[in-house]
């Protein structure tokens, strides 16, 4: 997709402007799949973001083989009171993308989702890491053992092998099957969503879609 990019297209002489459609910035690969206003504001990189973490939310509810861990997420239909941390465990503003909890046992686990564009994905990363330091910090401090997973799928499919061994520890804590094609659809659907963004990249308007799906087993 890359040779029909607006800003290579004026580099060679076939266009006399290089702006982005819908914020006017310019435009490259990067600003489509990652860096565009409009489609920020639009949803667009939270539906691509939202078909992945339903997929890996309903392969650990499909896949659990522990049914005292309960899983919230933040997606429709999975969060507790409109949160994804339940008020009576921790009341916080924080909605991170997913909690496991072991009542019996008094351990969760948060797990947060970011599709950055490939070179941004330690920084993102790095991010998210910090933004939930605190909350945490405040769950083990309240008597819930707690590990935080931040996880990164490249909005070009990219799984790295870090971040192979970080989603397998996620299906761990519910002693969810974990195998390569868990891999393979987090991989698909982000480069799924991604080819829908590209190919609406001139559409002006955003019609809220369902997200893709792809079978689990």
């Amino acid at each position: 997709m890359i040779q029909y990019i607006l800003s290579n297209l004026k580099t060679w002489g076939k266009r006399s402007n290089a702006r982005c459609p819908l914020c006017k910035n310019k435009e490259t690969l990067h600003h489509i799949l990652n860096n565009c206003s409009e489609s920020l504001k639009q949803g667009r990189y939270t539906w691509r973001h939202d078909s992945i973490l339903n997929h890996i939310v309903q392969c650990l509810i499909s896949l659990s083989k522990n049914d005292d861990v309960k899983v919230f997420a933040d997606i429709k239909g999975m969060t507790s009171s409109g949160c994804t941390i339940p008020p009576n465990i921790l009341p916080t503003s924080q909605r991170p993308d997913i909690f496991l909890y072991n009542e019996s046992a008094k351990k969760a686990l948060i797990a947060e989702l970011t599709v950055p564009f490939e070179q941004n994905i330690k920084i993102s990363h790095d991010r998210k890491q910090n933004k939930y330091a605190g909350l945490l910090s405040d769950l083990n401090i309240g008597g819930v053992k707690t590990d935080l997973v931040c996880f990164e799928v490249g909005s070009r499919g990219l799984v790295s092998k870090y971040n192979v061994s970080r989603v397998r520890s996620i299906f761990k804590f519910c002693k969810a099957t974990f195998n390569k094609k868990v891999t393979n659809d987090i991989s698909k659907l982000a480069l799924l969503g991604s080819y829908s963004i590209w190919n609406c990249r001139k559409e002006p308007l955003w019609d809220e879609l369902k997200h893709l799906k792809l079978n689990i087993v």
